[in-house]
């Protein structure tokens, strides 16, 4: 399997929240056939990027128990600079995201699940 991203920067991180700079890899398997002439970042690869995330900074498993919302409002190509928005909530097992384009103007995507 071909690296995920890559340039991962952390903007700022707190022990509930996290704020990171990443480049998801145009030649990374979640590109493989979604769409093979015009490729986009599939909703499950956003989520799992949110809870590997999730999991390298808080300690959290990469599982859902409940989804509450996802909205997917934009579409991500690859090579994408993303800004992943990432807040946990210890006491309601709860993680709160957003991703959006290198400057925070758009939105791709958001949500919010419980662990």
């Amino acid at each position: 399997m071909s690296k995920k991203y890559e340039n991962e920067e952390i903007i700022s991180k707190s022990e509930s929240e996290i704020v990171l700079k990443t480049k998801v890899c145009a030649d990374c398997d979640y590109f493989d056939g979604h769409f093979p002439n015009f490729l986009i970042l599939p909703a499950v690869a956003q989520i799992d990027l949110v809870a590997e995330f999730a999991n390298k900074y808080f300690g959290i498993a990469k599982k859902t128990s409940k989804i509450k919302r996802f909205k997917f409002s934009q579409k991500i190509f690859p090579n994408e600079i993303l800004i992943f928005s990432i807040k946990y909530d210890k006491d309601s097992q709860k993680v709160n995201f957003d991703i959006s384009n290198s400057d925070s103007s758009v939105s791709f995507s958001s949500g919010i699940y419980f662990v």
